[in-house]
């Protein structure tokens, strides 16, 4: 009896093991011809059934190789618009980047930071409306484990002359990776969260919008002032990890999949089979290497 109840439970055992085991996912993915025309429908047919399937063209933003990078060599490039107003003043606005800012918003914590001005790398209005900064090169900072960008305001007390006013718009900064693929960081005014700090003359200080920052220096006789308008942290050299779109999932059967390309060149579409259990899961990638003509 004993003997019974012993294989009986390495039987049960035996089974619950199987049961355990996840298949692993097969996928076989077949088309027509390897060269394709632009807009031409591409129908990749499919032989077998995973549980799920997900597809990367191999364009930009939707490779394969880069669905977990969130880091990438390349150049971030800063912009904006400058519009000055009243007064003879100059050098009255300058583009500072710190590496070692720790985010305290104070005058102690600016003060004890290292900050480089970059002022020399952009084009600023001397009077005219909405002058364009041209690309900024931002690359020597590309590397720090996070960088702030700030505009730092100084107007003088003068009897003869009103210290400026500037305007700033159309705040952009963006990683340009080697491949020529374009990551916004901060993508207008309001995505760069800024914080003001003010050292002298608390009477005149910045102000923001979603669409801009401002600061008016005031007249005549105004006292020196000093105003700093900052970002919150960025990593220059982020990305977003690339994206695979869903094409199956495991309450379907797809037996085919098309896909339209529009834009010539040689592409590694992928797709990512997997099988998924409550104890586990596999994953295989099936590759088709397809060029495109114009």
């Amino acid at each position: 009896m004993k003997k019974i109840v012993y294989l009986l439970i390495i039987i049960s055992v035996f089974q619950s093991c199987m049961e355990d085991v996840v298949d692993e996912p097969t996928l076989n993915v077949r088309v027509e011809k390897k060269t394709y025309k632009v807009g031409e429908s591409v129908e990749f047919k499919f032989s077998g059934n995973p549980d799920n399937i997900i597809f990367f063209s191999g364009e930009q933003k939707k490779m394969y190789q880069y669905r977990n990078r969130i880091e990438a060599e390349g150049k971030p490039v800063l912009s904006f618009v400058t519009t000055a107003a009243n007064g003879t003043q100059v050098n009255s606005l300058a583009i500072m980047v710190s590496e070692d800012f720790t985010g305290t918003y104070t005058p102690e914590g600016l003060q004890s930071a290292t900050w480089k001005d970059i002022t020399s790398s952009a084009l600023l209005s001397q009077g005219t409306a909405n002058v364009k900064s041209g690309d900024i090169d931002l690359s020597e900072f590309a590397n720090a484990d996070k960088a702030y960008i700030a505009f730092k305001f100084t107007g003088q007390l003068s009897e003869l002359s009103t210290q400026r006013k500037w305007t700033i718009t159309s705040f952009l900064l963006n990683n340009v990776t080697t491949e020529g693929t374009v990551y916004p960081l901060f993508a207008n005014v309001a995505a760069a969260v800024w914080k003001s700090v003010d050292i002298k003359n608390p009477d005149r200080v910045w102000s923001a919008t979603n669409t801009q920052l401002v600061i008016d220096g005031g007249p005549k006789n105004t006292p020196d002032n000093e105003d700093w308008m900052i970002t919150s942290a960025v990593k220059l050299n982020a990305v977003v990890p690339d994206l695979g779109l869903p094409v199956k999932n495991m309450s379907t059967r797809s037996e085919s999949y098309t896909y339209t390309y529009n834009t010539p060149g040689t592409y590694l579409a992928t797709f990512l089979s997997s099988n998924v259990r409550a104890y586990g899961s596999k994953e295989t990638e099936t590759q088709v290497e397809l060029t495109i003509e114009p």
